[in-house]
């Protein structure tokens, strides 16, 4: 490879990394905190939690190296029976809540005000082991560290990017910058760009 190169590709390096230890479970809970009574184990990388102990509130959490007041994204899948199970980073306007569907879903959310975040965050109590939540897949990134104060991307945003992994998800540090992923989600935005000009009758 000739030293320009080199360089261009250096230059296209966009590294983004997970700051969370242990965001599979391939540990165990080595590293995560569980507070009020929660009981769990880990089965094929999931976090499986049967009780939530008989007073709350109920967190699984751990410390990050990112300052309380860096803007941080958090994302995790969650299957869980109930809407009081969810993530949160800081204060409880930095929160997002599960269906209650029963099924996995991606939560996540951008928030500030804490280095530590929460994988749950409930208000449940008791025995549910009949029916457990199940946690798998942390990320957590540093957007303010990533893309600079006053430039951080919107939970969506976080999102859609990510959407160039399997699974939206890494472990570690990966480049971000995709040019090919990026020309697809800037030809997409021009399309809808122009279907949203064309149906009020523009040209």
């Amino acid at each position: 490879m000739s030293i320009l190169a080199e360089e261009a590709f250096r230059a296209s390096r966009f590294l983004a990394r997970n700051i969370i230890p242990n965001p599979d479970f391939s540990n165990g809970t080595s590293g995560w905190t569980f507070v009020s009574g929660l009981v769990a184990n880990v089965e094929n990388n999931e976090l499986i939690i049967t009780n939530m102990g008989a007073t709350g509130p109920h967190k699984v959490y751990r410390n990050t190296t990112s300052p309380a007041g860096n803007v941080k994204y958090l994302a995790v899948e969650m299957k869980s029976s109930s809407s009081a199970d969810g993530i949160r980073i800081g204060n409880t306007e930095n929160s997002k809540r599960h269906s209650g569907s029963g099924d996995w879903e991606k939560l996540s959310l951008v928030g500030t005000g804490s280095m530590a975040i929460r994988i749950l965050d409930s208000s449940r109590t008791g025995d549910v082991s009949s029916d457990p939540v199940r946690i798998r897949r942390v990320m957590c990134l540093d957007l303010t560290a990533l893309f600079g104060a006053g430039r951080e991307p919107s939970r969506e945003q976080m999102d859609e990017l990510l959407g160039q992994f399997s699974d939206a998800w890494f472990k570690g540090a990966r480049n971000l910058f995709n040019a090919k992923y990026f020309m697809q989600m800037y030809l997409a935005k021009i399309r809808e760009l122009e279907n949203a000009i064309a149906s009020i009758g523009g040209s």
